[in-house]
């Protein structure tokens, strides 16, 4: 992003949770996308919408929290059917995990 956007962003960050503490439940599809339209849209009008409705709505002070591990490494995940905004043509997606150990602090 270039201009007004640029370099902004948000960053999660998570610890597992102490043994036999608590474990948080996984939410279940609140959301659906019942049907797929013929192309993408997500497009930049429509995720300047959204990216400016998220970062209201999550980047408020921080609160920690526990969250159950598919709600924290998948939250596409919480809306059912969600490929479907991509359109016909979909979406390659790669997400990593590293090991403390090899992670800058």
């Amino acid at each position: 992003a270039g201009g007004h956007g640029r370099g902004r962003g948000l960053l999660f960050t998570g610890n597992h949770a102490e043994h036999g503490s608590h474990a948080a439940a996984n939410a279940g599809s609140r959301l659906s996308v019942p049907v797929q339209p013929p192309f993408n849209v997500l497009n930049r009008p429509f995720l300047t919408v959204f990216n400016a409705a998220y970062r209201w709505k999550k980047g408020k002070s921080p609160v920690p929290r526990q969250a159950g591990y598919q709600g924290f490494f998948f939250p596409l995940d919480g809306v059912r059917d969600w490929n479907r905004l991509y359109g016909p043509r979909g979406l390659f997606q790669h997400q990593s995990v590293v090991p403390s150990a090899n992670a800058r602090r």
